[in-house]
């Protein structure tokens, strides 16, 4: 609808607004008056707040909304999608947290992966400065260059302000090479644990991030337990297996996670298990756990737990120490296992194990 056509309005061709031309005339300007802000107020609200706020590489685009759509909304391990771009040939920058003033949400060494586009991965300040954040990784891609800037407290960027008034420094490298993304990705899945180092001027030790290995969960047993286990542990990225005689639940289960089929608790592989990995049994008879922790007795884990109850826990370590188990290792094992949240329910006590999980790890470290 153009308002300025008012002549062609259809109050212009009826009888009682053509016999009072003075009425007809007001008539108008109160519905000029009444419809242009509602037509254009809109209009003009939408053109600000969609106004494009960051260079890309062909014309301006907002970076803050702009993810690849295949990837995760978040995810730690940035690395493997800075080497997709690179292979499609577009340019992009990791970038990395390398110093906290006051308190932070994120730990030190988080990283994004930003390319010459906009499109981001991963997180920085758990969105307090990511807009900028995005934007500097840009312009850094366009100048082929590596930069590190302050925002929060101390920075010249006034208009970047973190709501905790600490202060960040934020690497950008635009520089890295490919050959060396594509190590750091290799060794990151093979659990090498390699390191990326940032030098950070002069008369300041470098910084180096070490890619520590991400967390395992091995999990046996049978029934829904399992599944709500692994499901929580796979959106926290953790790498996943489930060794279970429930053939169903290993369908179920193996698009998210590895998978073996027990046939007899001496098919449980301990091999697998690293000092970053948790064990959790959530058997329902427990006919089949003796062995199995048994097997897991001289291996590494950070985290060792057992469905039920405080009764049933201690016929069960009774048991391991007629088998030869030591009692240091006996002690370890958690049970009732999951936080003491009053769990009632699968779900429930899955997030209760990977609470636990999650606790005692942060402890560790």
């Amino acid at each position: 609808m153009r308002v300025c056509a008012v002549n062609a309005s259809p109050f212009n061709s009826s009888p009682f607004f053509s016999r009072d031309g003075i009425l007809r005339d007001r008539i108008r300007e109160q519905l000029v008056l009444a419809f242009v802000p509602a037509l254009y107020i809109p209009a003009y609200i939408n053109s600000i707040v969609c106004r494009p706020r960051g260079p890309t590489k062909d014309h301006c685009v907002d970076t803050l909304d702009r993810m690849p759509t295949t990837q995760r909304l978040f995810t730690e391990n940035v690395i493997p999608q800075l080497v997709a771009w690179r292979k499609a040939g577009v340019g992009c920058a990791l970038v990395t947290l390398v110093a906290v003033e006051g308190s932070s949400p994120r730990r030190l060494g988080s990283q994004m992966a930003v390319n010459a586009h906009g499109e981001h991965l991963g997180m920085i300040s758990s969105g307090c400065a990511e807009a900028a954040i995005v934007a500097e990784a840009v312009a850094a891609i366009a100048a082929h260059a590596t930069r590190t800037v302050r925002y929060g407290a101390g920075s010249p960027y006034i208009d970047v302000v973190l709501p905790c008034g600490s202060g960040i420094d934020v690497h950008f490298d635009a520089t890295i090479a490919t050959a060396e993304l594509e190590l750091l990705a290799s060794d990151i899945a093979a659990r090498r644990g390699p390191s990326y180092s940032i030098a950070m001027g002069t008369g300041r030790e470098p910084y180096v991030r070490c890619y520590e290995p991400v967390p395992r969960i091995v999990i046996a047993g049978r029934g829904i337990n399992v599944d709500f286990a692994a499901r929580f542990a796979h959106d926290l990225e953790w790498d996943v297996v489930v060794t279970s005689p429930d053939e169903a639940a290993l369908a179920r289960l193996a698009p998210m996670a590895r998978v073996f089929h027990l046939t007899a608790p001496s098919d449980f592989d301990a091999s697998i298990i690293d000092r970053n990995t948790a064990v959790v049994l959530v058997f329902h008879d427990h006919d089949w756990e003796p062995a199995v922790l048994a097997k897991c007795s001289s291996a590494p884990a950070f985290y060792i737990g057992a469905l039920g109850s405080r009764r049933t826990h201690v016929q069960r370590c009774a048991l391991l120490a007629s088998m030869g188990c030591e009692d240091a290792y006996i002690r370890r094992i958690h049970s009732p296992i999951g936080l003491d949240i009053g769990a009632k329910n699968p779900a429930e006590l899955g997030l209760a194990i990977i609470a636990e999980i999650l606790s005692a790890m942060h402890q560790r470290a």
